[in-house]
């Protein structure tokens, strides 16, 4: 199945969390087309050199001012239009980290989009997203799966809805994941995503120690590693390392 990888990117230094995001992606997604998605004048000299793209492929600088102005260019068409030979796109931001190559598995679960679940999800109908508590739907119907930062896409799917909700999907003041994972559900009942048990052996977000605990397993990848629990992380990693045959001698 035809699949790539999707590394948005707005600033020109990387911390050194992001540059070892952009080397992971590089090494256990070797087998996958990567493609740089950045604004016209951003100079990606040093992304370049780590990632190895295939591919950059620039939009206007307005596109990534903020996370409005980027949320605004994902729930558009445009976007999706990047890889047209493509299945599936990967979305990798670069505070995410990906742990094992599972993509082509989860290309071959038949679903339209898949992010990390959110556990404890009542904060989503919070703030300026409070206006989704007056969707005319029960709120337990509502999702608990969609962060957007390590997140997959079935592109013609994306494509098509983008198209056919173009107008209200610029009046939608949401962030994108939420577009996708809470509004268009509601639009689209048929749109595919996975429950949140299924979801957090696809990545983890919030509460990351206690989502793979449930799920019994390490992840395809996760997102706001450094945000999260790090140490958790961290110390997982060091574990993995440490047990590893190569380092059995």
């Amino acid at each position: 199945m035809k699949a790539g990888v999707i590394v948005p990117a707005y600033r020109t230094e990387m911390t050194a969390f992001e540059r070892a995001s952009a080397q992971r992606c590089r090494e256990v997604l070797s087998r996958y087309p990567r493609v740089i998605a950045a604004p016209a004048s951003l100079d990606l000299s040093l992304l370049q050199g780590i990632l190895e793209p295939d591919d950059i492929i620039r939009f206007s600088d307005d596109h990534f001012r903020s996370t409005r102005s980027y949320s605004a260019l994902l729930r558009g068409p445009h976007f999706y239009d990047l890889c047209p030979d493509w299945v599936y796109a990967l979305i990798y931001q670069l505070d995410s980290f990906v742990f094992l190559d599972e993509l082509e598995f989860w290309c071959g679960q038949d679903i339209d989009y898949v992010g990390a679940p959110w556990p404890n999800f009542d904060w989503v109908g919070e703030g300026r997203h409070a206006w989704l508590r007056h969707l005319p739907i029960p709120w337990s119907r509502l999702g608990e799966v969609g962060n957007g930062g390590f997140s997959l896409r079935r592109l013609s799917t994306f494509r098509r809805l983008s198209r056919k909700w173009q107008v209200p999907g610029k009046f939608i003041n949401v962030n994108e994941d939420l577009y996708w994972s809470w509004v268009m559900p509601i639009l689209e009942p048929s749109f595919q995503i996975p429950p949140a048990h299924v979801a957090r052996a696809f990545a983890v977000e919030l509460a990351p120690s206690e989502e793979v605990s449930k799920a019994g397993r390490l992840p395809f990848g996760c997102h706001a590693f450094e945000r999260y629990e790090p140490e958790f992380w961290m110390d997982l990693l060091d574990s993995q390392n440490r047990s590893s045959p190569d380092d059995a001698g």
